[in-house]
């Protein structure tokens, strides 16, 4: 797999720290948010090949934040990270404009899978 610029958008400084160390580990360039609101504003300035997104975030969660970034037109694909594994929210996750989903932890076998996924998109 080729190298990616990733904005990993997690308020969980502990999780963070593992995702991006774990990305960085795999080749890949890392950039972190730890809000929702920090992500909108660093696509501003940036462009990534792909968005990891934390769905449960004070202030703004991940749905909303991935509406705000599609009414931004930016086309940059959105992968979802949560803990929850529930076909509601996995759907929930589409219904935003979400491209893929994740659940945390994950490893590099599926992380790996599912960049081949969202990328052919």
């Amino acid at each position: 797999m080729r190298s990616l610029k990733i904005l990993l958008v997690e308020d969980n400084e502990i999780f963070q720290q593992i995702q991006a160390h774990m990305l960085t580990r795999l080749g890949h360039e890392v950039v972190t948010a730890s809000s929702a609101q920090k992500a909108l504003a660093t696509l501003k300035l940036f462009a990534f090949d792909v968005i990891l997104m934390d769905l449960v975030m004070p202030e703004m969660d991940g749905f909303e934040c991935a509406r705000e970034i599609k009414a931004m037109n930016v086309q940059t694909p959105i992968v979802a990270l949560s803990g929850n594994d529930s076909q509601e929210t996995k759907d929930a996750c589409f219904e935003a404009g979400m491209s893929g989903y994740l659940k945390k932890p994950t490893d590099k076998d599926t992380f790996e899978f599912m960049m081949q996924q969202v990328l052919a998109q």
